[in-house]
């Protein structure tokens, strides 16, 4: 999923900086981001739409908005 995503993101002009692997993921999708953009909310827009429940928070002190897929019920 994170993939397939990065590659959606990419083609709609989003900027990939990393993909990392996180150990113990608190969220099966979570949209961390420093503020609310129209890129930021139409994700969030997405996500809701697709029944993925997002976590998401607004974290001042990154720099990029970062999205998290993990932990599976």
């Amino acid at each position: 999923m994170a993939t397939q995503l990065r590659t959606v993101l990419m083609n709609a002009g989003w900027t990939h900086v990393r993909t990392i692997d996180v150990p113990q993921p608190q969220a099966t999708l979570g949209i961390f981001a420093p503020r609310a953009t129209p890129g930021v909310t139409a994700l969030r827009t997405w996500a809701v739409r697709s029944g993925l429940e997002p976590d998401i928070r607004r974290v001042a002190s990154l720099t990029y908005p970062r999205i998290v897929i993990g932990r599976q019920d």
